[in-house]
């Protein structure tokens, strides 16, 4: 936001939040006050968006998200339809009850899913979905599952040809197989993403010897991360680019914020800030 005259320009909440994060944990590190200032601010673009006043010298920092974008885009839109919204289908000889993962691509389902319920209704299947144990018997099944369908039910008061759509949040995924290391090849993988990319340019650009990328781990995308963290500090390094000199990693916990740091020369530290 830009400054006015009431004040200067306010944070965004993940701004905010990355400011007192670091801030403590930097003064504490240091055993001086260190003190963060706004730099993203208009007329400015694409600059990082906070400078870092150490003892040491002026440092960058780039405050972003890690998340899979295409499953919080997925969430949002079935929120945004409604917890039981509705669509005609026409030559269907019931009513059905549709209930998806929040985290499915709604594009896909909506292509394809009164083809589906037509294609079971002519072979008088009445139920399918991820639940379903034909799952893996019945191609129709098996289709409705792998789009995100959890259950799909004709019921019998709804008038012929009406769906009604329902989501539930199931995409919680299971304890990662290679434990804390998980982090490390999740952090790899982020990194290669183009707008993760856009933040190390925007840190490169800053001329600063000393450049952070501060990650927010998203609780509802990236809980394998989140779980990951839970087993212990990873030993295996990331792959950063040298345009990034500290990753950092916040992680919601309970009454906390868990931070994993990593650097090349130090490898991983973990905080706990207490909320």
């Amino acid at each position: 936001m830009t400054p006015t005259e009431e004040g200067p320009a306010k944070l965004r909440p993940a701004e905010a939040a990355a400011q007192a994060l670091v801030t403590e944990i930097l003064s504490t590190e240091d055993g001086v006050p260190v003190a963060l200032e706004l730099h993203d601010v208009p007329p400015l673009q694409g600059v990082h968006d906070f400078w870092v006043h150490r003892a040491s010298g002026r440092e960058a920092l780039e405050v972003t998200t890690l998340a899979d974008q295409g499953a919080v885009n997925n969430k949002m839109h079935w929120r945004t339809r409604g917890p039981a919204s509705e669509q005609q289908v026409e030559g269907l000889a019931h009513g059905w009850s549709v209930m998806v993962d929040d985290a499915a691509k709604a594009t896909g389902v909506k292509k394809h899913l009164a083809a589906w319920l037509l294609a079971l209704e002519a072979e008088e299947i009445t139920a399918g979905g991820r639940w379903d144990h034909r799952v893996y018997e019945h191609p129709v099944i098996f289709e409705l599952a792998r789009a995100g369908v959890l259950t799909a039910e004709a019921v019998p008061f709804l008038p012929a040809g009406l769906v009604k759509l329902s989501y539930a949040a199931m995409t919680l995924p299971g304890r990662p197989m290679n434990g804390a290391e998980h982090v490390a090849q999740a952090l790899t993988e982020a990194l290669q993403l183009k707008r993760h990319q856009g933040d190390a340019n925007k840190l490169a650009r800053s001329g600063a010897a000393v450049r952070h990328l501060y990650l927010a781990v998203d609780l509802n995308s990236r809980f394998d991360v989140v779980r990951a963290a839970s087993e212990g500090l990873p030993t295996e390094a990331p792959v950063v680019s040298d345009q990034i000199t500290w990753v950092w990693l916040a992680i919601p916990a309970e009454g906390a914020t868990d931070v994993l740091r990593w650097s090349a020369s130090t490898g991983w530290l973990r905080n706990r800030v207490e909320r």
